[in-house]
């Protein structure tokens, strides 16, 4: 019976993963808000982050494969080839992550002294997002 609740209980988290809660991802006041919601908060065991726009170093996209991924989740939901979600690493090489099946993704690097190293996420549109938030940075969109 033990094994069968157990078995239930995953069914029911992965079935939650498979289409992405919709994610906030705003800059106001001279800030970097990224919001996570829903089921992706929970994922994540994070709410999101806010940084000064000063703090963010570059936004770019990449492969899903061409994303290092690094360090242990802590906290976080990991399900390999499935979803990413959450904390990954240590120190200075701590990440967060919301990805699931994305062949893109937006990474966003920030600078040295912030919680996170880099935030990877999985948009709608990747191009799109990195182009309007390299043109609140004031840098090239094509960048």
């Amino acid at each position: 019976m033990t094994g069968a609740v157990i078995l239930l209980l995953v069914a029911v988290i992965l079935a939650g993963t498979w289409t992405p809660s919709p994610l906030e991802l705003t800059v106001r006041d001279g800030a970097l808000r990224v919001r996570l919601k829903g089921k992706d908060a929970f994922y994540a065991l994070s709410r999101g982050i806010t940084v000064p726009l000063t703090a963010v170093k570059d936004v770019s996209v990449a492969s899903t494969h061409a994303v290092r991924r690094t360090g242990l989740r802590l906290p976080g939901t990991g399900v390999p080839g499935v979803i990413r979600a959450g904390s990954y690493g240590t120190g200075s090489r701590r990440d967060l992550w919301l990805v699931r099946r994305a062949p893109e993704l937006l990474v966003i690097e920030l600078q040295p002294g912030q919680r996170y190293r880099r935030v990877v996420l999985q948009v709608p549109d990747p191009q799109a997002e990195a182009a309007r938030l390299r043109a609140a940075l004031g840098a090239p969109s094509n960048a």
